[in-house]
């Protein structure tokens, strides 16, 4: 039952994030490119993507993964409340592949999003193309100027009177990557500063400061109350490392500038003890898969010897008398309680978990320069310290033992996550109150 309250508790939140936007298509807008000398630059955006064009230059937009309609051609409508619908007709270059061309509005500006699969080029009918990536967002073309490096406010010919500036944006790194993925949301309410200028991001993640005269500014992140930390710090979509909690961007404009943090909160990940796994109620879980699971891990008695389990009543009382004398005994219950906790659904085995402690150690497979590691990767990492090829057979770690430390290190995440201690990434955005 644990099994499936888990799976079904991830598909909820997998379910939420897709419905960012609605009325979302499958087709994707996966290239836009000049005909006529126009710049382009794009696509831009942790949440709705932008491909930066030019007023009066012809685009052709190439949309993929088109399922909701088919054809040798379709109707496409590219939408704008400040200078007119452009209704267009995208010919199929290959399954599921539409292009069609655009000439962009003498005075156009600000966003232009797309809707195909229209009847009689209604904007009531059809679906918004969405982002490259295929994340959960609309795709939009936006009128720039200045090199197609600076949105076009101004509804006139020639864009004048535009100015530099910058943009704050806050995305929720799931994966603790530091990097954009499709299915990570923005978080709307988070406080960003340009300077000593503090104010709190929309809808979408991002707040714009603008106008910005030319010079050098920092843009900052605060965090709200809560176990937030900083893994991601993107400036025009390049990373820059992070070195304090929070790290600021520093940046020059002109050009815009467009800077990204990305965090995570850190929490309990659903994990049981040893003691659990010794009580009845542990027992009542513990079927053949577990019992081969724990005969296939390299785990150790308190002499070093392998330990494989022939049944739970063995299992049990090895469980119930681990203690760190010799550390690999230790590591070998801790790991197989975590074992048995992904084995039945009570921790998600792809989740992430904050670990500093085994950097030092480094490097270790899965372990990223901030100290974060899924709990497959720790899994396995300790496991293979257990091995008769690291460890040797009889593996003995008791002091002064020079892999001690390393399993000691391993051991206190496992325990940790298994007694339920704040190194858990969530998957998704901790509530908090803003403003703040």
């Amino acid at each position: 039952m644990a099994k499936v309250v888990c799976r079904i508790a991830m598909m909820l939140v997998l379910a939420s994030l897709v419905c960012a936007q609605a009325n979302l298509g499958n087709g994707r807008v996966t290239s836009v490119t000049a005909q006529d000398g126009g710049c382009v630059t794009g696509p831009l955006g942790p949440a709705v993507q932008s491909w930066n064009v030019e007023q009066g230059k012809t685009y052709q937009v190439t949309l993929t993964n088109v399922t909701e309609c088919s054809g040798s051609s379709i109707e496409v409508l590219v939408q704008s409340s400040k200078t007119g619908n452009i209704p267009a007709t995208a010919t199929e270059v290959g399954s599921g592949i539409y292009q069609f061309t655009v000439t962009m509005p003498g005075n156009a500006c600000f966003t232009y999003p797309i809707r195909y699969c229209t009847t009689g080029f209604s904007p009531s009918t059809g679906v918004f193309a969405r982002r490259s990536d295929g994340g959960s967002f609309q795709a939009h073309l936006r009128a720039a100027t200045s090199g197609c490096s600076i949105e076009d406010t101004d509804c006139s010919n020639g864009g004048g009177g535009q100015t530099n500036y910058v943009k704050a944006c806050k995305w929720y790194d799931a994966n603790a990557d530091g990097l954009i993925t499709p299915l990570e949301p923005p978080i709307q309410g988070w406080k960003v500063a340009l300077d000593a200028v503090e104010v709190y991001t929309g809808a979408d993640g991002c707040y714009t400061f603008a106008p910005v005269s030319a010079g050098t500014y920092t843009v900052s992140e605060f965090f709200p109350a809560g176990l937030w930390r900083q893994t991601g710090l993107l400036v025009n979509s390049l990373s820059q490392p992070v070195t304090t909690q929070p790290t600021a961007a520093e940046v020059t404009v002109p050009p815009n500038r467009e800077v990204d943090f990305g965090d995570v909160c850190l929490g309990t990940g659903g994990g049981l003890t040893l003691g659990f796994w010794s009580n009845k109620n542990g027992q009542a879980l513990f079927l053949a898969d577990d019992l081969a699971a724990m005969v296939a891990l390299n785990l150790r008695n308190a002499d070093g010897s392998v330990f494989d389990p022939a049944s739970y009543a063995q299992f049990r009382p090895w469980l119930l008398s681990a203690n760190a004398t010799n550390m690999a005994y230790m590591l070998s219950a801790q790991l197989s309680a975590m074992k048995l906790n992904v084995l039945n659904g009570f921790v998600n085995g792809s989740g992430m978990v904050y670990a500093p402690s085994l950097l030092p150690y480094a490097p270790i497979p899965g372990l990223n320069s901030l100290g974060y590691i899924s709990v497959n990767d720790l899994i396995t990492a300790a496991n293979t310290a257990l091995s008769d090829a690291v460890c040797g057979n009889p593996c003995n770690t008791a002091s002064p033992s020079l892999q001690r430390p390393y399993q000691e290190a391993l051991k206190n995440v496992l325990d940790a996550l298994n007694n339920n201690g704040s190194v858990y990434v969530q998957p998704a955005p901790c509530p908090f109150t803003t403003p703040y």
